[in-house]
């Protein structure tokens, strides 16, 4: 619930400062983050997308024994980016896109015994495409690989970790334009 209120506030901040033409809002959602876009199409072929991420999970361990103590772990993410697209018309009431997003990403995990904070970057080629089903409102899916690099700061003994990751993720997104 509180993702849904967040989603909702910062749409409304994104409704207000991108009222013009070719500017919408889009959103994706799982289980446990929600993603908002501000689709802005700059002509009829290139597409500016910034988009907020927010995702939270909270895991509760019961090791039903005396001798080893239960533990929370508690997860925030946040991203924050802009999307880059090529757009083509495949066939009435359908486009596709491709390009690439670049994002700044953050990460506090913290537990009953340790505390990490993550920050780094990510770059994501992306391909997707979206059906229109009225002027407005389209529907949509895409694929993206994405690199990201990132550092680790453990704030009980005051070390820093370095590490980078790959991988690939695909959504569903709907969209609507102003």
């Amino acid at each position: 619930m509180k993702n849904t209120l967040k989603a909702i506030a910062f749409s409304a901040v994104c409704l207000s400062s991108t009222a013009f033409a070719g500017a919408g809002v889009g959103m994706s959602a799982t289980s446990d983050d929600v993603t908002i876009y501000v689709p802005i199409d700059a002509g009829k072929h290139f597409r500016i997308e910034p988009l907020f991420r927010y995702g939270y999970s909270e895991t509760e361990t019961d090791y039903n024994t005396e001798f080893v103590a239960n533990d929370k772990i508690e997860s925030t993410n946040y991203e924050l980016g802009v999307g880059l697209f090529g757009r083509a018309s495949v066939v009435s009431n359908v486009s596709g896109y491709y390009g690439a997003r670049l994002s700044y990403i953050s990460r506090e995990l913290e537990s009953s015994s340790v505390k990490y904070d993550t920050s780094g970057y990510r770059i994501a080629p992306t391909l997707g495409f979206e059906y229109f089903l009225t002027e407005k409102f389209s529907v949509g899916g895409e694929a993206e690989w994405y690199y990201q690099s990132t550092e680790t700061d453990n704030n009980e003994n005051e070390t820093t970790q370095d590490s980078s990751q790959t991988g690939t993720e695909t959504r569903i997104i709907a969209r609507f334009r102003f």
